[in-house]
């Protein structure tokens, strides 16, 4: 006898599509957009930056940076040492008193990689971060990114709920312009 009913599996893939794809409608990244649900935000982080540097193209590895506000540096490093980068590789940019990313700090930061033959991979921008629960200064970041030619990757792990919220959504204003979101 034949079943008509979904095996588990198959339902589990549904309903994986759907959740990302209403995500990435309520990012506002478009209907080619792609993702999957991981165990957390670092293994999230860890799949999009490694994604990041295998579209970086030859480049030697010492040569990558990744910039990220001092108060999410740790997990960003964590993910370097797993890419094999190393340490260095992270540039932590000063944040201001509320634990948002300084866009000045992050120009200077971004010229400094130019300047010195540095390749800046991504610039790593938090939409509620862990510590204190702020969101970086998307647009302009993105900017930023553009202008340096750097991936912007969005941690929005804390602060993906106000993706239903209609009060509070515009703190994820911005992210729209992401290379990839956690």
């Amino acid at each position: 006898m034949r079943s008509h009913l979904l095996n588990d599996t198959t339902a589990e893939q549904l309903i994986e599509r759907r959740l990302v794809d209403w995500t990435a409608q309520r990012l506002g990244l478009g209907p080619a957009a792609r993702g999957m649900l991981t165990g957390g935000g670092d293994q999230a982080d860890l799949r999009a930056l490694r994604l990041a540097r295998e579209r970086s193209g030859a480049r030697a590895p010492e040569t990558l940076r990744l910039l990220t506000s001092e108060d999410g540096h740790e997990g960003v490093r964590r993910t370097a040492r797993l890419l094999g980068l190393g340490e260095d590789a992270v540039v932590a940019v000063r944040a201001d008193r509320a634990g948002r990313m300084r866009t000045v700090a992050l120009a200077r930061e971004l010229e400094r990689c130019s300047r010195d033959g540095l390749f800046p991979l991504a610039v790593v921008a938090a939409a509620g971060s862990p510590g204190l629960g702020a969101a970086d200064p998307l647009p302009e970041i993105a900017e930023l990114c553009a202008r340096y030619g750097s991936r912007l990757h969005v941690n929005t792990a804390y602060g993906c709920g106000l993706l239903a919220s209609r009060a509070h959504r515009h703190v994820l204003d911005g992210v729209e312009r992401a290379d990839s979101v956690t």
